[in-house]
């Protein structure tokens, strides 16, 4: 097993290097840039590297929407020094002096220090839901939720099955695929832009990694066929991880009442909180997300130097 080097080295993001990945990050909460199986799917040119400054877990990653290099750093050890030094790497490299998608415990530290304009970066700040909140659906916040779920459990509890899959096996993985299919169809059919291709890559290098990484997943049958899933990862004792999920929206609700599902299921074994990821500035991922109610986020922020 390889491990993750001191900087100025750096390591490619492959299975050598996913132990060491997972403690450093065990003691943050879960943000998507950090975490192995975000990086080893969305990596779709094999770019991504890790380093390990001032105690600090250093990524460059290519962006999600348009592949261009970018630095962050996990940590607030000696932060000042290691943004400097990133910055002058980034500046060398990318020819954009800034670190982006830096999460708040390193950026807080620098903020207080006067040296670096840090700007917060919304399209970035995973979203988070509270799984108890979710099960429950109590309250004026949660009004619309429950009345879409009524609605798709008026029409189609008789024919719905709320079950695990195995997503180890290539059936499955066949059916989650054109489930994905299915909704890009109706995306574009509604006029909505659409460039799947990425994501579709990316689903395809998760299954890769099934074998690796343990990861739950679960789906709605509705007249025994597949309409609905999500694939997620238990992180700790209390929280997971959001990683792919798409339905079949000419059932009204569907993905509200598949969430309530996975949040009452989670919920019930003890687990607090899942991170369903960031939204990129994508109006119709906001919205998406937003119709669960996340109780927070995981914000991160743009690092330039102060003028």
């Amino acid at each position: 097993m390889g491990s993750i080097p001191e900087y100025p080295e750096y390591a490619r993001v492959d299975s050598g290097v996913r132990e060491n990945i997972i403690e450093h990050t065990a003691k943050y909460p879960p943000y998507s840039e950090f975490n192995y199986v975000n990086i080893s799917s969305w990596d779709l040119n094999d770019s991504a590297r890790v380093s390990v400054l001032n105690g600090n877990l250093v990524i460059c990653l290519p962006d999600y929407m348009d592949g261009t290099e970018f630095y962050s750093f996990l940590g607030d050890n000696e932060a000042c020094s290691t943004a400097s030094t990133l910055l002058d790497e980034a500046e060398l490299n990318s020819a954009t002096r800034e670190l982006r998608l830096v999460p708040e415990i390193g950026a807080s530290v620098l903020e207080s220090s006067g040296l670096f304009n840090v700007a917060e970066d919304p399209d970035g700040h995973d979203y988070v839901l509270s799984l108890a909140e979710v099960a429950a659906k109590r309250g004026s916040k949660f009004r619309n939720m429950r009345h879409e779920i009524s609605i798709f459990s008026n029409r189609h509890i008789g024919d719905t099955v709320f079950k695990d899959l195995d997503v180890t096996d290539l059936i499955v993985q066949s059916q989650i695929a054109e489930v994905f299919k299915g909704r890009e169809n109706l995306k574009t059919e509604g006029g909505h832009s659409n460039d799947s291709q990425s994501e579709t890559q990316a689903l395809g290098r998760l299954f890769e990694l099934t074998d690796l990484c343990p990861l739950d997943a679960y789906g709605l049958e509705i007249s025994g066929e597949l309409r609905a899933f999500i694939i997620c990862e238990k992180i700790s004792a209390d929280w997971y991880l959001g990683h792919f999920w798409k339905a079949d929206t000419a059932y009204r609700g569907i993905y509200r009442y598949l969430m309530h599902q996975v949040a009452d299921r989670l919920s019930g074994q003890g687990y607090l909180s899942m991170n369903i990821e960031q939204d990129l500035g994508i109006a119709g991922l906001r919205l998406t997300k937003s119709l669960f109610n996340p109780s927070g986020r995981l914000k991160k922020y743009t690092v330039t130097d102060k003028l």
